[in-house]
């Protein structure tokens, strides 16, 4: 079974870069990006962060859901998370 989203990202005007970032205070956690056009983008740690991101090219305008989730399925973590535009 599918989840909701825990996201919806809607981006008026297409970007050539963007990163999307997790910031649950360093648990373990995964990030799950699907365009309107069925494309999936997965973002995990970096490095020594557990905390997941992700930075990717070539968003279109358009909705984006967005599923974070940990290491651990079922378990769920406070987070925030931010979206940038990247050069």
């Amino acid at each position: 079974m599918i989840q909701p989203p825990d996201h919806i990202l809607i981006l008026q005007q297409s970007f050539p870069k963007l990163k999307l970032q997790v910031n649950s205070s360093n648990s373990d956690t995964t990030l799950v990006v699907q365009g309107a056009d069925g494309s999936v983008r997965c973002g995990d740690n970096l490095g020594s962060r557990k905390d997941a991101s992700m930075v990717e090219t070539d968003w279109a305008a358009g909705t984006y859901k967005v599923w974070v989730g940990t290491i651990n399925p079922g378990v769920r973590r406070n987070y925030t998370l931010t979206v940038r535009q990247m050069k």
